[in-house]
C-alpha cells in the first residue's frame, strides 16, 4: 500500500507532451510549443490535423500558422474528406522542405518520420 500512495507502483507513465493520451496535456503541449517557437513540434502538429478531437485539431492547425505563417487551407471544423486534402497539402509542404531543409529544429528528425492523419494513413516524411 505504501508504494502506490508514494506513486512508486513499476507501472510505466503514458507518454505526456504532444503524444499525451490525455487531451488537456496534449493541449498544454501545443501551447508550450508555440511559445518556444518549437520548429521540432512541426510533424507532430501535422499528424494532429487528422485528430478526432475539434480543439485538438483547432489548436494544432493555430500552432501551425504560428510557427510556419501559414494554414494551407485547413478548416478545424471542415468535412473529414476537406481536412484530409488539407493535411495532404501540409504533408506535402513538409516533404518539400517547407521549414527550409528536411529536419526539424535541432532534433535531426523529419527525414523518414511519419506525419499524416493521427490514427489514420501516414504519409511518410521524405
Amino acid at each position: 500500500m505504501a508504494a502506490l500512495a508514494t506513486g512508486v507502483c513499476g507501472c510505466a507513465a503514458p507518454p505526456g507532451g504532444l503524444d499525451s493520451p490525455v487531451p488537456a496535456e496534449r493541449l498544454r503541449a501545443v501551447g508550450r510549443a508555440v511559445k518556444d517557437r518549437d520548429q521540432s513540434a512541426v510533424p507532430k502538429l501535422i499528424t494532429m490535423l487528422g485528430s478526432d478531437d475539434p480543439v485538438v485539431r483547432l489548436a494544432a492547425i493555430r500552432a501551425l500558422e504560428s510557427l510556419t505563417g501559414q494554414t494551407l487551407g485547413y478548416d478545424h471544423a471542415a468535412a473529414e474528406a476537406r481536412r484530409e486534402e488539407a493535411i495532404a497539402a501540409w504533408v506535402e509542404w513538409y516533404n518539400r522542405g517547407g521549414l527550409g531543409e528536411n529536419t526539424v529544429g535541432t532534433t535531426g528528425k523529419g527525414v523518414g518520420e511519419a506525419v499524416g492523419p493521427a490514427g489514420g494513413n501516414a504519409d511518410t516524411v521524405r
